[in-house]
């Protein structure tokens, strides 16, 4: 199994910054992971009246200056986090910035430094705050790099359970899955297999096949099959984890329908009112 080295972990900032890095830093101590710590920022603008009225060198000289200062104020932000979050210093870190949007900067910033996870928070009340949730889901949705959401007020606790919802189709190379078994390890964790549809679904022919596999794949971790039926697929997840002491949701993107409305108002309420549990979204 490859380890978890590299933890991308991008903030804003703000106050919701400050407890995703601690989440952070919770989830590498354990695997000795190193924190890198990411900031997505926008190009200075320049009003359109001064670029009216002078002529390109003083526009362009401006534009460096105030890309300078803004490149600098964003450095300083970052030393402040090591006396606002002095946990960090307990890991191995790394401050990086990036020019871009959050989504298209996080996954080439992920990808080109080779990360192994990316970890996000989410914020408000409601759970799956708009910025927040959102970008989360583009953002896992266009990398292949596991991506774990953690709400404001979860925990990864030893001795959970880590409900893997499957729908029962092939998964092409189930090495994706290593993660689930890390965690498996390092939180001593059971692992379970879950599929709720809202009909009675016997795995049968090809279903059955790939449910062997996984069996076959868990095979020296502890794991468990549970097939479920429910009207509401979403409320039968959450009423699972509520029943099962599950520490942990692992969702793979591919199953776009239930993926998207993990981040509805609605799935995000009941989540951060029943079930304020991390979320691990794996491309598999």
């Amino acid at each position: 199994m490859k380890p978890i080295q590299n933890i991308l972990v991008p903030v804003d900032f703000t106050e919701s910054s400050l407890a995703v890095l601690r989440h952070a830093i919770q989830v590498a101590k354990p695997f000795d992971a190193r924190v890198i710590v990411f900031h997505a920022y926008s190009r200075p603008v320049i009003h359109r009246n001064f670029e009216r009225r002078f002529d390109f060198s003083i526009v362009s000289s401006l534009e460096k200056f105030k890309f300078w200062k803004l490149e600098r104020k964003i450095n300083a932000k970052f030393k402040h986090l090591l006396s606002l979050v002095p946990e960090l210093n307990e890991v191995r870190h790394d401050f990086i910035k990036g020019l871009g949007t959050i989504v298209s900067q996080v996954v080439k910033t992920a990808e080109s430094l080779h990360a192994d996870m990316i970890l996000m928070g989410t914020g408000g009340a409601k759970g799956f705050d708009e910025f927040w949730g959102s970008k989360a889901a583009k953002i896992s949705m266009r990398t292949k790099i596991p991506v774990l959401i953690m709400p404001k007020r979860s925990v990864l606790a030893k001795s959970g359970k880590i409900a893997f919802a499957y729908d029962f189709n092939k998964i092409k190379n189930l090495q994706e899955l290593d993660i689930i078994k890390l965690f498996s390890l390092v939180y001593d964790s059971e692992v379970h297999i879950l599929n709720i549809s809202e009909r009675e679904n016997v795995p049968t022919g090809k279903h059955q096949l790939e449910i062997e596999k996984l069996k076959e794949f868990f095979k020296d971790h502890k794991y468990s099959v549970h097939i479920k039926v429910h009207k509401d697929v979403e409320d039968g997840i959450i009423e699972y984890i509520n029943q099962n002491n599950i520490s942990m949701l692992v969702v793979l993107h591919r199953s776009r329908s239930f993926f998207q409305n993990l981040f509805h108002d609605s799935m995000s309420e009941k989540l951060a009112q029943h079930a304020s549990i991390p979320v691990l979204a794996l491309e598999a």
